[in-house]
């Protein structure tokens, strides 16, 4: 990929609380997956591909639905398929 991006530590701060090892592995995702989402928006703004967006949405749909249900584990809650 011959694009560069510079991606601020967003979110830092939502991991205080996190051992160090552990926070800069997420932090290190967050960047990936930032970078990701940004170089996708410019591919489909050169090439827009129906079937593109529909994977795309599944995996950030799939992905949203795990993260939830680990934060209602960690919560205590029971996870029922909820959505916003």
């Amino acid at each position: 990929m011959g694009r560069k991006l510079f991606i601020p530590p967003l979110l830092g701060s939502l991991w205080i609380r996190v051992p160090p090892k552990h926070a800069e592995e997420v932090r290190e995702v967050f960047r990936r997956l930032f970078r990701a989402l940004f170089s996708l928006g410019i591919s489909l703004e050169e090439k827009f591909s129906e079937q593109a967006i529909e994977e795309v949405l599944k995996v950030l749909d799939n992905a949203a639905q795990r993260l939830e249900e680990i934060d209602g584990k960690l919560r205590g809650e029971s996870y029922e398929g909820k959505r916003d």
